[in-house]
């Protein structure tokens, strides 16, 4: 009979996927690395196969590992979904609560959003961060936050649930000479079109204040 894959090894050659050190994994996880390594060469015994080419530094994934490493992140995420609703569902019964919110909701949201919690978790023990947006993702991914309010980021964010709370309207000044369409101006992946949001808002500028 094959033997049971262990949660911790997945979640070890994830991170080893994602870092390609052994090293690396040991210093964020808090484990040995002999302990890292015993995880790793578990797994792959397990499976009957390998997953990462020991031989390279940094470890690259094989090409079972890549398919493998798929199937582990979708897997992990679902889990990790499913605690956060199964958390969210019995919150009334948390007893430990890491909080962060950005800069700019600490002095008028946060008194009155732990006033709520105060009194709808009586045995809660919080704890509340201030931090930018970006600190607060990462610390999300780090599992060093339970929950946190920040802007979206630009990037992917495996592994968290996210919940839209607030849109933030933006308005764009142009000149009265500009003469493109919205798709000319609004293009985040296009870097060329971000500068000419700036330039063209630098230009509306001087037209106004000149």
């Amino acid at each position: 009979m094959p033997k049971s894959l262990s949660l911790r090894w997945l979640e070890v050659f994830q991170l080893i996927a994602k870092s390609g050190s052994i090293q690396k994994v040991a210093s964020e996880t808090g484990l040995s690395i002999s302990t890292v390594s015993n995880h790793m060469r578990s797994l792959e015994t397990a499976l009957g196969v390998e997953l990462v080419d020991h031989s390279r530094r940094p470890m690259g994934l094989t090409p079972a590992g890549e398919v493998f490493s798929r199937y582990v992140r979708e897997g992990l995420t679902a889990l990790k979904r499913g605690e956060a609703e199964i958390r969210s569902g019995n919150w009334q019964h948390a007893t430990a609560l890491r909080l962060a919110l950005i800069d700019e909701f600490d002095n008028q949201v946060a008194p009155e959003l732990f006033r709520f919690l105060a009194h709808a978790l009586p045995r809660c023990n919080f704890r509340h961060f201030t931090r930018p947006s970006h600190e607060i993702t990462a610390k999300l991914q780090e599992h060093k936050l339970d929950a946190g309010v920040a802007s979206r980021p630009a990037g992917k964010t495996e592994g968290l649930v996210e919940y839209p709370l607030l849109r933030d309207p933006f308005i764009v000044i142009l000149p009265e000479s500009f003469q493109g369409g919205a798709e000319d101006v609004v293009a985040p992946d296009r870097t060329c079109r971000s500068c000419a949001i700036r330039e063209t808002i630098q230009s509306a500028s001087r037209l106004r204040y000149s």
